[in-house]
């Protein structure tokens, strides 16, 4: 498999991460996949997805109109053992499997947790450190206390147009660096979104 560097991203030419070839919209990437930088061709992504997941030998040698449990292989039946709600999203799992799973992986609520902090985390860091890694008005360089700033204000109306502040912070990671993004601490971004200026401007002045 061919790991594509990230830096290879921040371009026009997207490429997929793992086989490398050129994605076009609408033959081998989908749009929702161009939508939220997921940077993976049709028979990569399928192939990775497969690979997460447990598929029973009657699974994989299934016919139509028969199916079975992907997990278990027992034949799923509509309304039994198998809901309408799965079926539309093409799960092809029981529910016995399903619940199993859900269990398992899914409720372990301080785990997400604690992964989905770290992953925020992270791409907070990175994108600090391509717009200069310290605060441009005081230089403050611990990554707690820095923010990314919007020069000519709408940062707010711009975060909601994402749906969370991960993919908000990958999509200023993937793009260009922007003439309109500084990075800010806290105290400094405060002093200017209150008085539209900064103390320590006043004290480079005397």
């Amino acid at each position: 498999m061919v790991r594509v560097l990230h830096s290879q991203f921040r371009n026009d030419r997207k490429v997929c991460r793992d086989c490398g070839c050129e994605l076009i919209v609408g033959e081998n990437w989908t749009q929702r996949a161009s939508e939220t930088s997921r940077y993976l061709c049709k028979v990569c992504n399928t192939t990775r997805s497969r690979g997460k997941k447990v598929y029973s030998e009657a699974f994989l040698k299934q016919k139509n109109p028969i199916k079975h449990c992907r997990v278990c292989g027992i034949e799923l039946i509509l309304d039994a053992n198998w809901s309408v709600r799965t079926k539309r999203a093409r799960g092809y799992i029981c529910q016995t499997c399903h619940n199993e799973r859900d269990r398992t992986q899914y409720h372990d609520r301080e785990k997400l947790a604690v992964q989905m902090k770290t992953y925020s985390q992270g791409l907070k860091a990175a994108v600090i450190a391509k717009y200069g890694g310290k605060c441009a008005c005081c230089g403050e360089t611990r990554l707690e206390f820095l923010v990314i700033d919007h020069i000519n204000g709408g940062g707010r109306e711009e975060r909601r147009l994402w749906r969370n502040i991960s993919t908000y912070r990958k999509r200023l990671l993937d793009d260009p660096l922007r003439d309109d993004l500084r990075v800010l601490c806290h105290n400094c971004n405060a002093a200017f979104a209150y008085y539209g200026f900064c103390p320590h401007q006043l004290d480079s002045v005397r």
